[in-house]
């Protein structure tokens, strides 16, 4: 019966490592390069909502392969404009490794469907994932 027991305890224990784990410094950091102090502060205030940006920010996104989506309906990366100056270009580099800030680009980005960019003439599609399965993935969001 003690173990039983003991094992429903950790059990909540896992869930909240999980949670606090999905996100790094390098995560946080990465928003006081777009956001102001006050709005840093504001979002650290609310504990949860500024873990959720902090993971989308850098992790809501993947590169994929076209497959077999038709090309005319995916926007070409080159539309998407940069919200800051000094931000780099999108590059499939830049989303392979994890570096791309989401916050410094005018993206439409939507709670329950996905987005997909092309780039160029390759076969490869950045994949802004819908922001609702996003958080669920990450444990961020209740179910």
């Amino acid at each position: 019966m003690k173990s039983k027991f003991l094992i429903i305890l950790l059990i909540p224990a896992w869930l909240v490592s999980v949670n606090a784990s999905a996100q790094t410094e390098a995560d946080y950091q990465a928003l006081t390069d777009f956001l102001s102090p006050d709005k840093i502060s504001a979002l650290q205030s609310k504990p949860q909502q500024y873990a959720q940006v902090a993971y989308l920010n850098r992790h809501g996104y993947h590169v994929s392969e076209m497959g077999e989506k038709s090309t005319q309906a995916i926007s070409d990366i080159s539309q998407v404009t940069a919200i800051y100056e000094d931000v780099p270009a999108i590059t499939i580099e830049l989303v392979s490794t994890g570096e791309l800030n989401l916050m410094a680009y005018n993206f439409d980005t939507s709670a329950d469907r996905d987005s997909f960019y092309k780039f160029g003439n390759s076969s490869k599609v950045l994949v802004i994932l819908a922001t609702t399965r996003a958080l669920r993935m990450a444990n961020l969001l209740e179910h």
